[in-house]
């Protein structure tokens, strides 16, 4: 009976190193997929910000009486007084909860030869961006 329970020990020590062994060849290919999603995802932020800026383009091209002051814009829209403003790390549109940009540090509007500008910080990069043409 010995020699049977030396034998199974052996046989479960053999599968522990195998099984070891198959975790130390996956990490690395494991850590290299994680990194090409992580490249991913930041591709995916300039995607996203691009839909989200022509959103909002469509948004004040439909607007009335848009007034851009540094921190905010005001306008009319579908009848309804409305203001985009930085919330929270969001570029959002109040009164409602339509969000347009995500995860920004700082936001500033400007108005410059009848064209109305943004200008956002996200990760110590600034983006800058045309919004609309102001007649």
């Amino acid at each position: 009976m010995k020699t049977k329970t030396k034998q199974t020990a052996a046989f479960v020590l053999a599968e522990v190193l195998i099984a070891l062994s198959i975790v130390a060849i996956l990490i690395p290919s494991t850590v290299a997929m994680l990194n090409l999603l992580q490249h991913s995802f930041e591709i995916h932020q300039d995607i996203q910000d691009e839909v989200s800026l022509n959103q909002l383009r469509r948004t004040l091209l439909l607007a009335e009486d848009v007034a851009c002051l540094n921190d905010h814009i005001t306008f009319t829209y579908h009848e309804k007084e409305c203001d985009l403003v930085l919330c929270n790390q969001k570029l959002i549109l109040k009164p409602g909860t339509q969000i347009y940009l995500l995860d920004i540090d700082d936001v500033y509007f400007y108005e410059a030869n009848h064209v109305l500008y943004l200008q956002y910080q996200r990760k110590d990069e600034t983006y800058e961006a045309v919004l609309t043409y102001q007649p």
